[in-house]
């Protein structure tokens, strides 16, 4: 029996095997190139992907760093601004001593609470004890009580320590008679005259400190002071 050869018809038959010519040969070899080019493009742009992603974190990380650091120092200053407004314009505390208010303070010091609301809208009067600026030294506050507003008689007693004589004045317009509760040691309005409204800082309404003498202030004692009177305009 006689065999065929591949290319024959028959139940066998042998693969046929691409053959390959100069042409195909070249057109692979471009194939081959050209996927490697893509490889390498690929390649870096991962490369580049990957570092551009790490840049991007570590900015990130930065800027939420800068973002924190940003936030707590507006927190700050909101607080400090609130602080700064509330001593100005609200309350405040401030620390009284010496011997002009003796009995009503006592001699080594107490610390009181301002209420700077009521001086600034004129919501003070006679009795009411103040911090006011001192109109011979500007840098020097001092605690008073208030005798007299504009308009008001006032007669007083020059110097209680040594004479009984007495000297009457009228308030002018725009200003306040200020004494110490202690009249025999004290520097208020009979040694500088009427006090400019202007210069009043706060009425103190409460002490907190020493806790033995927490409570409110208290009305003007009685001290002896026969030629004291005040009379309204």
């Amino acid at each position: 029996m006689k065999m065929n050869d591949s290319t024959s018809s028959g139940f066998l038959s042998f693969p046929k095997f691409p053959q390959y010519d100069a042409a195909s040969l070249a057109v692979a070899g471009d194939k081959h190139f050209q996927s490697s080019i893509l490889y390498k493009v690929q390649f870096s742009r991962n490369i580049y992907l990957s570092k551009f992603k790490r840049e991007m974190s570590l900015f990130q990380r930065w800027a939420y760093i800068v973002k924190e650091a940003l936030d707590k120092s507006f927190s700050v200053a909101k607080f400090f601004c609130a602080i700064h407004v509330t001593n100005t314009y609200l309350f405040s505390t401030a620390m009284v001593q010496g011997p002009s208010m003796l009995p009503t303070f006592n001699l080594n010091g107490e610390i009181v609470l301002l209420d700077r609301i009521s001086t600034r809208y004129g919501k003070v009067g006679p009795g009411d004890v103040i911090i006011v600026r001192s109109p011979e030294t500007p840098r020097k506050v001092v605690t008073k009580r208030i005798i007299g507003m504009e308009g008001d008689t006032i007669t007083y007693i020059v110097d209680p320590t040594n004479s009984d004589t007495t000297k009457t004045i009228v308030v002018p317009k725009g200003h306040v008679w200020v004494e110490g509760d202690n009249i025999y040691n004290t520097y208020d309005s009979r040694n500088f005259g009427p006090v400019p409204y202007g210069l009043l800082q706060g009425k103190v309404f409460w002490k907190i400190w020493p806790t033995s003498a927490f409570g409110s202030i208290g009305r003007r004692p009685q001290i002896g002071d026969p030629a004291f009177k005040v009379v309204e305009q």
